[in-house]
């Protein structure tokens, strides 16, 4: 089978492009209908797009995986033409849809699968930050303020009349 056909056990990084041709797509979720044009059970959720190539008016389909997916052009080179012509709906498929095991594609007839293409998106190709060579100590919190000194004033006096006004008043009363 042709490499776009064979997916190698731990591929990470790689795009491929479904293209249904005049296969008809049925609807549901993205991973199940390009599992069933590429003659597999499944695919995992989340890792295939279903992209409307009318969406891409004046871009391509080409210009979309260099511009949104960072796909090189000289990797798209010699398949640009016949990606460009596409019409209707495709389907972009992850690696990680094949959930890390080796996978033999057999698409309907009539399926076209082109890639894979490195993706340069992918988080793999992110380098991760370095250690802090010490610990990172954060600030206490703040203490809360205690209130001004007139505001204390006026409530221990309060206090210390309002307190003998009321027994004379209840014993007044009584």
């Amino acid at each position: 089978m042709s490499e776009s056909n064979r997916v190698p056990p731990g591929e990470t990084g790689k795009l491929r492009i479904i293209a249904p041709g005049k296969v008809a797509v049925a609807g549901g979720p993205p991973a199940a209908a390009a599992a069933r044009l590429l003659g597999l059970p499944g695919l995992e959720a989340g890792q295939v797009e279903r992209l409307s190539l009318a969406d891409l008016a004046g871009l391509g389909l080409s210009g979309y995986l260099a511009e949104g997916w960072d796909v090189p052009a000289e990797a798209m080179a010699p398949d640009r033409g016949r990606l460009d012509a596409l019409q209707g709906v495709v389907f972009l498929v992850l690696s990680r849809a094949f959930g890390g095991r080796e996978t033999e594609l057999a698409p309907l007839p009539g399926v076209e699968v082109f890639g894979p293409y490195a993706e340069g998106r992918g988080l793999s190709a992110l380098p991760m930050p370095p250690a802090p060579e010490e610990p990172v100590v954060l600030a206490p919190p703040p203490q809360p303020v205690p209130p001004p000194a007139a505001v204390r004033l006026p409530l221990a006096l309060v206090a210390l009349v309002g307190l003998p006004v009321l027994i004379i008043l209840f014993w007044w009363l009584k």
